[in-house]
């Protein structure tokens, strides 16, 4: 009896720490040229999502809407 509990107990632990995702993110330098990034005022985004909070199993819903906010066409 005493090692189906030491099994289950080790077999937890692996479990737990096995699941750890070991990705760390970091800033990426921008590979746009000046004129690009100027070109980024050019235009405008706006994100909606439908709700606040969401659930684990919850479906997302978003709204992207891209407007042009400058005379040129692009």
């Amino acid at each position: 009896m005493k090692h189906t509990k030491l099994i289950s107990i080790v077999l937890a632990l692996i479990l737990a720490f096995g699941c750890i995702p070991f990705a760390f993110a970091e800033e990426a330098e921008s590979t746009q040229t000046p004129e690009q990034e100027k070109n980024e005022t050019d235009i405008k985004i706006e994100v909606e999502f439908d709700k606040e909070k969401y659930g684990l199993f919850d479906t997302v819903v978003s709204t992207v809407k891209v407007t042009n906010i400058s005379d040129k066409i692009l």
